[in-house]
């Protein structure tokens, strides 16, 4: 038994080592553009329809997947939706 004990100290000591160099790695994350919150993704996607971006425009500067996310974004401030003239809702061809 007495006889492990250093083997045993060596081991806890690499544990150790290694747990304090994870520690010391570790930094704080820039905040980005892909990390904003819903808020400032909302704000910044309604802000950008008003000035006239397109809607691929909104969806690739707030890392937004669809087209649908962004109208969604906007019915939900009740942006005012400006279509192409002479389209009208349910005439497709």
């Amino acid at each position: 038994m007495f006889g492990s004990l250093p083997e045993e100290v060596a081991v806890l000591r690499k544990s150790s080592d290694r747990v304090i160099r994870l520690q010391q790695s570790i930094s704080v994350p820039v905040k980005t553009s892909k990390m904003l919150s819903k808020t400032e993704r909302d704000k910044i996607a309604v802000d950008m329809y008003n000035n006239g971006y397109s809607v691929n425009e909104i969806m690739a500067h707030c890392n937004v997947k669809s087209k649908s996310t962004v109208y969604q974004i906007l019915g939900k401030y009740n942006v005012a939706l400006s279509r192409k003239p002479g389209r009208v809702p349910g005439n497709r061809k």
